[in-house]
């Protein structure tokens, strides 16, 4: 009861603190030695601006963000500070958002209200200002300010010659980036020389195995247009869908933008994208940087670029096709992250890059739109034993090495049955879960994919991220059964919509059968003992009646200790029946003592014990 008792008083001592502390905080103008801006109003603040257009910023703001201020127009000073006011809880200073060193535009990536950098332009138009919280007389000096600004030669030349300056500093911190990258061991070096291996490229370019050529499905055809889900990705048979590309209008950005890496780097070449991950952390460049590495490296083992986080620029490019729009993982993202795919990349990649033999993760198939460029791929169905196919696990080795060593192996053992395909610019390939695929770039390629889970799908699905994945298998599941829950219905026998772990007692359909079928044999293995213990206790019963009947009643003697009859001992001592004396030199062993089985106490010990035996 004391302890209660304390610890109640210390939290309402701990709420009254913290409310005395929030007063005190609002009523005192001054905070660490240097004045904020308290809770004014956007209107006081640009009040204060105008009426102190000559004091030095850092009066009332943070040192970084008045050292950009000091080099804004009137007008800039005025917008920025309705911004930072606005952004502020309470209008203190550590609250305001600071300038990076490296912000050279109006728009900075992952700042608030994107806050103008000393480099903005300096002829920012006064149109753009908000004049809601003016008055009369603020507005007419702003408009006077606005007439008669001029901005000398000097300080105009003087801030462009910075902004050079800071972007060549930019492009010396990328090309670092770059170095390191392409610096690692499985990036640096060109043992074997592939790209100016003539016979290796050759090779390459032709097809050995035409003993199962892949689907081709027209966008305009019927499967594509009625039955693509059924028929295709229900069977799980590799296609591969022409014409969508150059024909669909939702593809238009794409057909226009990426048609080549000269267009794509006029539209996107300062777009900084990510070339790879190193400890977690995505390593940067702009695309046309990648793109002049892309067609000069001579390694082995190209960087192959991989970028997931997709702006809305290029997400307007390209339409998902309609058959994969039903993505079961996109269904159940939550708000706000759906617009935006959550297995979507774009990859680039040059010369002798691509993918090792690999399954798409957790379930997914995937689509591959190629734009430019022309891939080779190798597909195994599920069933092929992957030790068969030069498996090799280790990241370090470069995959074109693959196709050196054991494509040719591969393709002619007649135990595997490959699909072998060389995708052209504007074909979607289309891989089915769990098939085993291999990929090479025979030039510098643009294409996008996305990884999906449709509903035909599921039912192998969802086995597949339970066995890899069990924890994210149920949260799935449980986000799948709040927006679809027919489909978790078809799929399981119970669930418990309010036990946020009702997953875990789900059991799946083809493994209830399974259980079923275990449990029947079960019964039936029981059903033949019973009737077979039957049967025994039936003959010894029709013995004993048989003894019964000749007279010959079992006594017990020394002889004898068991109580058994003549007849019985004597089919015991292996003689002829009838002979109550055992004959000179046959059957002479001494009778067995019989071992009884201790009895069960109860039920459940005795269905153990027939488990045991059976």
């Amino acid at each position: 009861h004391i302890r209660c008792k304390i610890n109640d008083i210390r939290v309402r001592m701990s709420t009254l603190g913290i409310v005395l502390a929030l007063i005190a905080f609002s009523l005192h103008p001054v905070s660490r030695g240097k004045r904020t801006v308290g809770f004014f109003s956007p209107g006081n603040l640009r009040s204060e601006v105008l009426r102190n257009s000559n004091a030095k910023p850092s009066e009332f703001i943070s040192s970084q963000t008045a050292e950009a201020l000091s080099r804004l127009s009137l007008d800039q000073k005025i917008r920025q500070a309705r911004r930072i006011i606005q952004r502020c809880f309470a209008g203190c200073q550590d609250n305001v958002p600071e300038l990076p060193e490296d912000a050279d535009e109006l728009n900075v990536p992952g700042f608030p209200d994107s806050i103008p950098g000393p480099l903005a332009n300096p002829r920012d138009s006064v149109g753009d200002i908000d004049r809601d919280c003016l008055d009369a007389e603020e507005e007419q000096e702003l408009g006077t300010v606005a007439a008669t600004r001029t901005l000398p030669p000097e300080l105009e030349e003087s801030l462009i010659d910075q902004r050079r300056k800071r972007e060549q500093a930019l492009m010396d911190k990328y090309k670092q980036v770059l170095l390191m990258i392409i610096s690692m061991p499985q990036h640096v070096h060109s043992n074997r020389n592939l790209q100016q291996n003539k016979k290796f490229w050759e090779d390459m370019n032709e097809s050995i195995s035409e003993l199962r050529p892949i689907t081709r499905v027209s966008h305009n055809s019927s499967l594509y247009l009625k039955r693509f889900e059924e028929d295709i990705i229900g069977r799980y048979e590799p296609a591969i869908i022409e014409g969508l590309v150059e024909n669909h209008p939702g593809w238009k950005g794409a057909r226009e933008k990426w048609k080549d890496p000269e267009t794509m780097m006029s539209y996107y070449g300062d777009v900084p994208v990510c070339i790879k991950e190193v400890d977690k952390e995505a390593a940067r460049i702009p695309l046309s940087m990648f793109f002049s590495y892309a067609n000069e490296t001579n390694a082995d083992f190209p960087v192959y670029m991989c970028e997931k986080e997709l702006s809305r620029d290029f997400l307007n490019d390209y339409d998902n096709p309609d058959p994969f729009k039903g993505d079961l993982y996109q269904l159940v993202l939550p708000e706000g992250q759906n617009e935006h795919p959550w297995l979507a990349y774009i990859l680039i990649g040059g010369k002798g890059s691509g993918s090792p033999i690999h399954k798409d993760p957790i379930g997914t198939g995937a689509w591959n739109a190629l734009i430019s460029g022309r891939k080779k791929w190798c597909l195994f169905p599920p069933e092929t034993d992957i030790n068969l196919l030069g498996f090799n696990d280790n990241d370090q080795i470069p995959p074109a090495y693959w196709w050196q060593d054991h494509y040719k192996r591969v393709m002619n053992d007649p135990r595997i049955n490959a699909i072998e395909v060389i995708q052209e610019p504007g074909e979607i390939m289309f891989v089915p879960a769990g098939w085993y695929h291999v990929v090479i770039n025979l030039d510098v390629t643009i294409a996008v994919t996305q990884n999906f889970v449709v509903p035909v799908m599921l039912s192998k699905s969802a086995k597949t991220i339970a066995s890899e994945n069990p924890t994210f298998s149920r949260v799935f599941l449980t986000a799948l059964y709040k927006k679809r829950p027919n489909l978790v219905n078809n799929l399981y026998r119970h669930y418990k919509p309010t036990d946020p772990g009702g997953m875990v007692e789900k059991v799946d359909k083809e493994e209830l059968e399974r259980i079923r079928a275990e449990r029947a044999a079960l019964e039936k293995e029981k059903k033949v003992v019973a009737e077979e213990r039957e049967k025994i206790q039936m003959q010894k019963k029709k013995l004993e009646d048989q003894d019964r009947s000749r007279g010959d009643e079992p006594q017990e003697t020394e002889d004898n200790p068991n109580g058994r009859s003549a007849n019985t001992r004597a089919r015991n001592n292996n003689r002829p029946p009838g002979f109550a004396q055992p004959l000179s030199g046959f059957g002479t062993r001494a009778p067995r003592r019989r071992r009884r089985r201790p009895k069960p106490q109860n039920k459940q010990k005795s269905q153990l014990l027939l488990y045991h035996r059976i």
